[in-house]
């Protein structure tokens, strides 16, 4: 918009200095308008792409700490594994003693009631 301001009119230039003045207002002002435009819409991209980060982010932190609870549960797991077959491993040798020295046990039995004077 041009507005035309003859007051204070001195000499053969001056109405069209103000105009050309008033001019470049205009155009600056729209200037300023349209970045201003601009950042707010880079803003607005910026900060969706900003909630879009933040949501993957949060997404990968759950599938690293539900790894982490899994691999726990498989170290438990194994743990408990592990520590059975030591108990079974353990009750067979002691069975397996056991029952050598009954075995032993008996023979000597056998062999002093075939020693005794009966």
């Amino acid at each position: 918009m041009v507005e035309a301001n003859t007051n204070n009119v001195s000499g053969p230039g001056a109405f069209t200095g103000q105009m050309t003045m008033r001019m470049n207002k205009d155009t600056s002002l729209k200037k300023h308008d349209k970045a201003f435009e601009e950042i707010t819409s880079d803003s607005a991209e910026y900060s969706q792409r900003e909630s879009m980060l933040q949501s993957h982010y949060k997404k990968l932190v759950a599938r690293a700490n539900s790894q982490i609870f899994n691999q726990e549960n498989i170290s438990d797991k194994n743990y408990v594994l592990e520590t059975t077959n030591l108990s079974k491993t353990r009750i067979m040798s002691d069975a397996s003693a056991a029952i050598l020295a009954q075995a032993s046990r008996s023979k000597q039995v056998f062999i002093s009631l075939l020693e005794s004077d009966i």
